[in-house]
């Protein structure tokens, strides 16, 4: 059905919009139309759809056009002079949108026109606290200066520009469709259709909201070179635009592209956007074991970059380029995910650029795929391209055939082209073109031969810096005159192997070109000129910890690695107070692996860093690697017999305890002992350090079910309430809860969770709320109440989404399984298992391929009678798990047709230690009592069961479940002869699977009630 625009109350109202531009009209006609289209209104949009994804992203445009339609309105109007028409329309838009700082500034220059000074300035004051409150940022510079004219009763607060420029911002916006340009020498070739799609894109993010484009293709395809050609179409059309490169220097800074961005931006307009990099990436060492919770200190930092770029494109459309995305560190993207999330109303668009193939990109910016509405994969060039590119790189005219060889060889690669094209005029004359290399890096190489033994120094020596670097710092290199410098950079651009991205720097014209020649380079030269390069950066930008440490760190000169030890820790500490972990522990272990290069130092000053080292490491996501350091350091702390120094460095492993502690059933032994050896020689008295190895102890000894372990959290947490630490009191609530999973104990676990979710709700403990929030789903899934855990469930990803927790995220996931297996839909569990498998491994979480994904097949194949399936994979189970793979082996082979062999199996019936697993194997050992009809196991089962006879069978790990525990006490009292326990059994059971919602269970229970009664 087709349908006019004026059939339809949201296009009326979307194109009465487009049509109300201040810039064009005068402000009574603004104001007639906009009072015409906002009376389109008559409810919210899509009231009818709200709850549907389809239509999530319409409402939330339209309502974006909404408030800027109010907005506009009240600009207008008080243009005119119609104050208490303005505060009207602008206090509805605040209720909806509290963070436009644009509609801030007009309520404030709308009540001081009214004669409330004072009430405008409590309208500062408001909009201080909501961002504050919000987004941890102070007002901008805009709104800050209308605050002082009002103290100052500016006589320019009368002025019509005051006005006009607080909703110039929402005008129409102009066509950002290309203009005619004069001839290049480097033409745009070959792109067209792509060019479209990416002005169609900022076409969109310029009308209504914030986009994403990704362009992907194979080096030398030109995905940059049309990403700038745009970029300069959106600069003509006034839009603001900056650059961020993933490589464009060694040893970079964590985050760096958007320091560049920030700092572009700023440039662009100084004196009307305030300097932000200080504010935002300011350094200063934080500990993250200590004080605010470190994954809301970066969130809050990633927001004020969200913040700062909020409030330039209030003035004018934003084009945000992410260049070699697949370079791009941890914090990099940390940051464009969020910033992409937050800005989703903004006019911006991001357009990230990425070499195709790069799978773990994928994984990268995963949670964009979404939002990405703009995907361009480039190809090579057609061969008409590829014959006017040749024109326009070479005076030579190449034959039909010579021009065919040359598309076969590029595949129409623009950058192979231009460089083959440049080769051309440098043969001689009647030189064939088979004396041509074959290979792009082949025929850099050979234009590179033909330049200066200067020049060729100097791209060696920038080809170690990095992709692009000052000019200052090529001229800091002691051992060549400045003017030698000058000359060869200018032999190099005018070969065209550099170019200038900005005045004072220069940059390799592409990847290859310093690929070609880094290829090339000898170890020996390479650390030469390492050590040149960083006593060069010493001298021109000393401050630059990062860069200083990469390079002095591959010098192999002992004096320069002495001192690389110094700049990568400082580079470190600056990494940690910005929140990126994973970072901080790459130069932790640049400055370890100085240490042992060095071999001789303190050892004092070794272990010290080999604790920020493990900190670090076990904060980035990599608690096995973290372990593994902390157990190397506690070899060499022993041989100190210092305990203060050991029990730091035993704390330093400073993770969350429910998702990452260790391999699951084991026990480091060695690493207990310390701990028991250093509580044992520090002081006997109540302190911060003693309480941190206790809980470190109690989550050693997880996996044994030993007294210790519980005597450990208890007192751990007894001495972190006297000390009145909240931080300390919560970790030991996660080790006491951790050591709680007893007969009878649910209700204490319950308690626990409780009491560590309203501690770190009160704190803004941001990682102790989310593990809170995990035990709670345990516990209430332990119980059968899955309304309760599918809120904290639903809580959790909540959290881990918002602020880019992947751990939890990873962990929570397996629940979807066991929701499936609530009610008996086991190809859907097994799906919900794969996923969950899957985002683990990316993860990294500790052990997640031998315990989760093997305890996740044996309960599909258990309840589905498939136990002979998995035989094999049952008898490595047994081999690592002699207790709990035992039952498990013994029901595989008597399934595949072994009775006896199972028999053999099960002759041992080992204690099973009360820890987290002890629900699980009990049920195990009860079902293969069962089937084994092995009277000594059913007799145990039915005994070690009964304190657990209101849960559900073992789903207290929130990973699987077997049905209530009481159906299985039934089927264990009927072989027994208990008939009349066996009726109340099923009836409890009953009464388990009703609470539980599950029509699967209730059908088991209420046949084997049936079966009794007939």
């Amino acid at each position: 059905m087709s349908l006019h625009r004026d059939q339809v109350d949201a296009w009326q109202f979307e194109q009465s919009f487009l049509d109300s531009d201040p810039q064009h009209l005068p402000a009574e006609h603004v104001r007639r139309r906009l009072i015409d289209a906002l009376a389109l209104w008559r409810g919210p949009a899509y009231a009818d759809f709200t709850g549907e994804a389809w239509a999530a992203p319409e409402i939330s445009r339209l309502d974006e056009l909404w408030c800027a339609a109010r907005e506009r309105l009240a600009a207008a109007s008080l243009a005119l002079g119609q104050v208490p028409e303005a505060l009207t329309n602008l206090e509805l838009v605040l209720d909806r949108s509290p963070l436009r700082e644009s509609v801030w500034q007009l309520l404030v220059l709308a009540l001081y026109r009214g004669d409330r000074q004072g009430d405008a300035l409590a309208a500062v004051r408001r909009a201080r606290r909501t961002l504050a409150r919000e987004l941890g940022v102070e007002p901008g510079p805009g709104l800050r200066r209308l605050e002082a004219d009002v103290l100052a009763q500016s006589p320019a607060l009368w002025d019509d520009a005051h006005t006009l420029s607080a909703f110039a911002p929402s005008a129409a916006p102009t066509s950002v469709r290309p203009k005619e340009a004069a001839p290049s020498t480097d033409p745009f070739l070959g792109r067209s259709a792509e060019l479209e799609r990416l002005l169609a894109a900022a076409e969109l993010a310029r009308r209504s909201a914030a986009q994403v484009a990704l362009v992907e293709g194979h080096t030398g395809t030109g995905k940059t070179r049309l990403v700038m050609e745009f970029a300069n179409r959106l600069r003509a059309d006034g839009w603001f635009v900056a650059v961020g490169r993933c490589d464009a220097e060694e040893g970079a800074p964590a985050g760096l592209p958007w320091a560049a961005v920030i700092d572009e931006l700023h440039h662009l307009h100084p004196d009307e956007f305030e300097q932000p990099l200080e504010a935002i990436f300011a350094t200063g060492h934080r500990d993250p074991g200590q004080g605010a919770d470190p994954i809301l200190e970066r969130f809050r930092r990633h927001r004020r970059i969200g913040a700062f770029l909020h409030e330039v494109a209030a003035s004018a459309p934003v084009l945000v380029v992410v260049d070699d995305l697949h370079r791009a560190d941890g914090e990099t993207l940390a940051i464009l995910n969020r910033v992409v999330l937050d800005l989703a109303a903004d006019p911006i668009l991001f357009v990230c650029i990425q070499h195709s193939g790069e799978g773990s990109v994928s994984h990268a910016i995963r949670r964009l795929l979404p939002v990405i509405k703009t995907r361009l994969e480039l190809g090579g060039l057609p061969l008409d391209d590829v014959a006017a590119l040749l024109r326009t790189t070479s005076s030579r005219e190449p034959s039909d055939d010579e021009l065919l060889a040359i598309n076969r060889w590029t595949g129409g690669n623009a950058f192979f082209v231009r460089q083959i094209g440049s080769l051309l005029d440098t043969l001689q004359p009647g030189t064939t073109l088979s004396s041509v290399p074959v290979g792009v890096r082949d025929v850099v190489r050979h234009r590179l031969a033909r330049l200066p033994t200067d020049a060729r120094a100097l791209l060696t020596t920038l080809a170690v810096i990095g992709m692009e670097t000052d000019v200052d710092l090529l001229l800091a290199l002691d051992d060549v005159p400045a003017t030698s410098q000058f000359e060869a950079v200018e032999r190099a651009l005018l070969a065209g192997l550099l170019i200038e991205p900005r005045p004072g720097r220069v940059a390799f014209v592409h990847g290859i070109v310093r690929e070609a020649i880094t290829t090339d380079i000898s170890n020996i030269r390479r650390s030469h000129l390492h050590a040149r390069i960083g006593q060069a950066m010493e001298a021109a930008h000393p401050e630059d910890a990062s860069a200083i440490a990469y390079h002095y760190a591959r010098s192999a000169n002992v004096p320069l690695l002495r001192r690389a030890i110094g700049y990568s820790r400082t580079a470190a500490e600056q990494t940690e107070s910005r929140f990126a972990f994973r970072e901080a522990a790459a130069l932790w272990r640049q400055a370890t692996d100085c240490l042992e290069a060095v071999g001789d130092g303190d050892p004092r000053d070794r272990l010290e860093i080999a604790m920020r080292f493990v900190r670090a490491t076990a904060w980035g996501g990599e608690a096995a690697h973290a372990r593994e350091i902390r157990e190397r350091a506690l070899r060499d702390a022993e041989a100190l017999e210092d305990a203060d120094l050991t029990a730091r460095l035993i704390v330093s492993y400073d993770v969350p305890s429910l998702w990452v502690n260790q391999e699951y059933g084991t026990v480091d032994q060695p690493t207990v002992d310390i701990i028991e050896r250093t509580l044992a020689e520090l002081p006997h008295r109540t302190s911060a350090l003693r309480c941190q190895l206790l809980t470190c102890l109690a989550l050693e000894l997880e996996w044994t079910g030993l007294d210790r372990g519980r005597q450990a959290a208890a007192l751990a947490v007894t001495m972190a309430r006297e000390l009145d630490e909240p931080l300390l009191l919560c970790k030991a609530i996660e080790a006491l809860f951790r050591q709680s999973y007893l007969p009878g104990q649910l209700d204490f676990r319950f308690t626990l969770a409780e009491e560590l979710l309203g501690l770190a709700r009160k704190h803004r403990f941001l990682t102790a709320e989310v593990v809170a929030h995990l035990m709670m789903t345990e516990c209430a899934s332990a119980r059968g109440c899955f309304r309760v855990a599918d809120e904290h469930h639903a809580e959790t990803r909540r959290l881990s989404e918002k602020y880019q927790l992947p751990s939890p995220l990873a962990v929570s996931s397996w629940y979807d399984g066991l929701r499936h297996l609530v009610h008996g839909r086991f190809r859907e569990a097994a799906d919900a298992y794969r996923v969950a498998a899957e985002l683990s491994a990316r993860t990294r979480l500790w052990e997640v391929d031998e315990a989760w994904v093997l305890g996740t097949t044996i309960s599909l194949a258990m309840q589905q009678d498939q136990m002979a399936g998995i035989l094999e994979l049952m008898e490595g189970a047994f081999a690592k798990w002699p207790v709990m793979g035992r039952e498990v082996y013994a029901q595989s082979l008597l399934a595949a047709g072994q009775p006896e062999a199972a028999r053999r199996i099960a002759e041992e019936l080992p204690p099973v230690p009360q820890e987290a697993s002890f629900l699980l194997t009990s049920v195990w050992r009860a079902i293969t009592g069962l089937r084994l009809d092995d009277r000594r196991r059913i007799e145990w089962a039915y005994k070690a069961l009964e304190p657990y006879l209101d849960e559900v069978a073992a789903a207290d790990t929130a990973v699987v479940a077997h049905g209530p525990v009481a159906q299985i006490a039934g089927d264990l009292a009927l072989w027994l002869g208990l008939r009349a326990d066996a009726v109340g059994h099923y009836r409890h059971a009953l009464a388990v699977a009703e609470r539980a919602e599950s029509p699967y269970w209730i059908a088991a229970a209420r046949t084997a009630l049936a079966t009794l009664e007939a």
